[in-house]
C-alpha cells in the first residue's frame, strides 16, 4: 500500500506493506528453533501465527552464527531494490550454505504460511488508509508551517504483540498488530514523523 499527500508535486509518502524476506528471516529463526540462542538486534518477538519447530538436519550452532549474520542482510535490504529470492537463487546467502539448506527446507511451508498472512495484510490495504493521511496533513497545523517532503517506508512484520522498531530515520519495521491499532501507530511514529517532517 502507498499513502501519498500530493500538493502539486508529492510532499510526503509512507509506504507500507508485508516485508517478505523478513518475514522469511523470522520464519526460519521460529522454524528451526534457532530463536532462543540467536542473538540480534532488533530482537523481534515470534511470529503471529506461531510456527511450529521442526528438526534441523544441519549443524546448530553453525545455523545460528550464519542467521546472526543474514538478519543485518534481511534489515537492510531495500524491497524495491531487491533481487527475486527463492530457488534457485538465494541472494544474500551465497556465503551461508548451512543456512540457505535450512531456508530451501522450509521455503514450500514458508510459502503456504504467508499467502494466509498476506491475506489479512491486504484485507486491511482495502479497508483504506489507516488514517495515515489525516493525521500527517494535522502536522501542518501543528508545527505552524508545510511539511518538509519525506518518504517513510513502513515494513510489515508479522509478529507476537503491537510494536515497531525504528531502523534508520525513514524505515521502521513494524508488526502486523500495531498497523491495526491506529492509536498506537500514531503514537509510535510521532517522534518518527517529527524528525522528518
Amino acid at each position: 500500500m502507498v499513502v501519498m499527500h500530493m500538493a502539486g508535486v508529492p510532499s510526503w509518502q509512507i509506504k507500507s506493506g508485508f516485508d517478505g524476506p523478513l518475514t522469511l528471516a523470522l520464519y526460519v529463526r521460529d522454524a528451526a528453533g534457532l530463536g532462543r540462542y540467536a542473538s540480534a538486534q532488533p530482537d523481534l518477538p515470534p511470529l503471529q501465527p506461531s510456527v511450529a519447530v521442526q528438526p534441523v538436519g544441519v549443524d546448530l550452532g553453525e545455523a545460528i552464527r550464519q542467521w546472526e549474520r543474514w538478519w543485518p542482510r534481511a534489515l537492510a535490504e531495500r524491497s524495491d531494490d531487491a533481487a527475486p529470492f527463492g530457488p534457485p537463487r538465494w541472494p544474500g546467502l551465497e556465503d551461508l550454505p548451512v543456512l540457505q539448506a535450512l531456508v530451501e527446507q522450509h521455503f514450500e511451508d514458508f510459502t503456504r504460511w504467508s499467502r494466509q498472512v498476506q491475506l489479512a495484510e491486504q484485507a486491511r490495504a482495502e479497508n483504506g488508509s489507516l488514517g495515515l493521511v489525516h493525521f500527517v496533513n494535522s502536522y501542518e497545523g501543528t508545527l505552524g508551517r508545510p511539511l518538509r517532503p519525506f518518504s517513510l517506508n513502513l515494513r510489515e512484520v508479522p509478529v507476537e504483540g503491537s510494536a515497531g522498531w525504528v531502523l534508520e530515520p525513514g524505515v521502521v519495521v513494524v508488526s502486523s498488530a500495531l498497523l491495526d491499532d491506529e492509536r498506537s501507530l500514531e503514537a509510535f511514529l510521532r517522534p518518527v514523523i517529527d524528525s522528518l517532517a
